[in-house]
């Protein structure tokens, strides 16, 4: 069977760059989405791809994914609609990633599937994103630098990020809202929205703790008893009691009203261009300490890319009867971490 790799959700706003990545790498591939106009629009955009009807919420319709190798999940919120597809991928033993950054979802898929997965030999990635793809692979760098690796930090920092899709914004709103987990002492502990914060030297910033996907990924290939994950947020550090107390509660309830009210604003190629980020990895172990700084722009596009690279590469190993690893695995388990690290780089990404 020629190796094949299906996009569903590939109408939405990520779904379309993951398809024009995949276009210019004359990969193998078709779109599928529930709207018959806009899947046959798409197709027609990127030279007249192969197209297929497919709904998350309707299972007759997973036929769609007949003769398919690698499917990339581009459909969210992942908690509402991505479980009938990871138990459908490996139904059929199809390879499977998606752009997912609900930690609770990630860790529904390494919980529960990890062991279906390797016993139909293939790889369930959820969140080969932006954000986890990258803070997972500079972690496993820097844990390869020490002699022992005992705690991670890594702190997320964005300028421009209110130019963001509906999608996104549904599921930044419902990953800060909920509660998740820290690391700690080679445990996972519950920890609410802010249960750890430290303010940013000569800035007006609080970095605030949140349940970050690389708190489940890293456990997975690095002994690592730690990791913290945080977000710059401009707000005082008297407030962290406030939403401690308050926080999760409210953003909850906020929340909700605003996933059923959300805009339907798509980013321009500019906005995405003005949306900036750094991420401040640091790995410490009992007598030294490594950080790498990871600045950019562009999540939407440097996610299209990471995941087109990643579907590329199981694609040529497929071919090549070459060696991709089963089960459930985080995105630098797929092929080390310097696939995530030159994909970036090769796209004006610096590593410093």
């Amino acid at each position: 069977m020629t190796p094949m790799i299906g996009i569903i959700g590939a109408t939405g706003f990520t779904g379309k760059l993951v398809a024009s990545e995949l276009q210019k790498r004359g990969a193998n591939f078709f779109v599928s989405g529930r709207n018959e106009n806009a899947v046959k629009a798409l197709s027609a955009e990127i030279g007249n791809t192969e197209w297929r009807i497919l709904d998350v919420q309707r299972t007759q319709t997973f036929a769609a994914l007949d003769g398919c190798s690698t499917i990339i999940n581009c459909a969210g919120p992942f908690l509402d609609y991505g479980e009938p597809i990871v138990k459908e991928a490996i139904k059929r033993k199809c390879h499977y990633l998606d752009l997912t950054g609900e930690q609770a979802f990630i860790k529904l898929v390494y919980d529960k599937y990890d062991l279906e997965a390797k016993s139909a030999g293939v790889c369930l990635i959820p969140a080969f994103a932006f954000e986890y793809a990258i803070g997972d692979a500079a972690a496993a760098i820097l844990c390869a630098k020490s002699q022992t690796c005992n705690a991670v930090e890594i702190a997320y920092l964005m300028e421009g990020s209110n130019n963001t899709s509906a999608g996104t914004r549904k599921s930044i709103i419902r990953a800060i809202a909920a509660s998740g987990y820290q690391l700690r002492k080679g445990q996972l502990i519950e920890a609410p929205p802010a249960a750890f914060h430290k303010r940013i030297e000569n800035e007006r910033k609080t970095l605030i703790s949140f349940p970050g996907g690389e708190i489940l990924m890293l456990p997975k290939h690095t002994p690592v008893a730690e990791v913290t994950t945080y977000m710059a947020v401009e707000i005082a550090p008297q407030a962290i009691s406030l939403i401690r107390i308050f926080g999760q509660r409210a953003l909850r309830l906020l929340g909700e009203f605003f996933i059923k009210n959300v805009g339907t604003k798509v980013p321009s190629l500019s906005d995405r261009n003005s949306t900036v980020f750094q991420i401040s990895v640091t790995a410490s172990g009992e007598s030294e300490k490594h950080s790498l700084s990871i600045n950019g722009s562009d999540p939407y596009g440097l996610t299209a890319v990471l995941v087109a690279e990643a579907a590329m590469h199981i694609e040529a190993q497929m071919a090549g009867n070459g060696s991709i690893p089963a089960g459930a695995i985080s995105p630098s388990m797929l092929a080390g971490p310097e696939l995530i690290r030159r994909a970036t780089i090769r796209n004006s990404v610096s590593w410093t």
